[in-house]
């Protein structure tokens, strides 16, 4: 599949990009997937508001988070 206009981009600030949804949670880290590519982001707090934003490879193994999923 071709890497989407937002994954190209890269992920920024708190939401990422509009088609990112929280997929998996271990922990204190949350993995993020793209709806319109299916790219794995993992996102870590930086402090002050800031994020660091990492493509991910592996699937967690941990829970996938309560509430809507857009997958």
């Amino acid at each position: 599949m071709e890497t989407c206009k937002g994954c190209t981009a890269g992920p920024s600030g708190i939401q990422g990009h509009d088609d990112l949804f929280t997929y998996r949670m271990a922990g204190k880290r949350l993995q993020f997937k793209c709806v319109a590519c299916e790219l794995l982001w993992v996102r870590d707090y930086k402090g002050g508001g800031g994020f660091e934003w990492a493509r991910s490879t592996d699937e967690f193994a941990g829970l996938a988070p309560p509430g809507l999923r857009r997958e």
